[in-house]
């Protein structure tokens, strides 16, 4: 925690090699984040990079009484769900070979992880994906996750129960139809 808060001074102060190492030090987070709510590696790879960029103009407006962990997850999940809802207005323009194409994306990207569970989290909604990802592979608290997304700690918690449930019907209709 202190080495980031000398980072950030450095930052501030002009050391643009300071932000390098800060970047270092937290992309596996901010990747793997934007993977788990945009499911796609080439997308989160963008977003990873747009993130540090709008992280980099923000970090004036940041304030060391608050988490800067919390504080850079909440950007990188506030832009991922951006990308979903305009994802999401693309696909009701253009539904041609939409099929096609998630299938052999999610086959993709889903190298190393459970493929069923992988493909059952891109069939529930965008904001129950991301609490899911921050509290299950972030190991985020109720608290924490409601301060990144900006949302009641009480919603968080439906949108974490909605979305198990869901996923939980997902992978049993899957299973009874194999």
């Amino acid at each position: 925690m202190q080495e980031t808060v000398e980072l950030i001074a450095l930052i501030k102060a002009g050391k643009s090699d300071a932000f390098a190492k800060l970047v270092d030090k937290y992309k596996n987070l901010v990747a793997s984040t934007a993977y788990g709510i945009l499911r796609n590696g080439h997308d989160a790879e963008d977003a990873t990079q747009e993130v540090f960029l709008k992280t980099y103009k923000a970090l004036n407006n940041y304030k060391e009484t608050n988490s800067f962990v919390n504080w850079l997850l909440r950007i990188t999940a506030n832009h991922c769900l951006n990308i979903v809802r305009a994802r999401k207005n693309l696909r009701l323009v253009n539904m041609d070979n939409v099929p096609e194409l998630v299938s052999a994306t999610i086959k993709d990207q889903t190298a190393g992880f459970d493929a069923e569970l992988d493909n059952a989290l891109t069939l529930i909604e965008p904001v129950e994906r991301a609490v899911i990802v921050l509290f299950h592979r972030n190991e985020k608290k109720y608290s924490e996750i409601a301060e990144i997304l900006g949302i009641p700690e009480g919603t968080v918690k439906t949108h974490l129960h909605r979305g198990r449930q869901k996923l939980r019907q997902l992978m049993a209709d899957k299973c009874v139809r194999s």
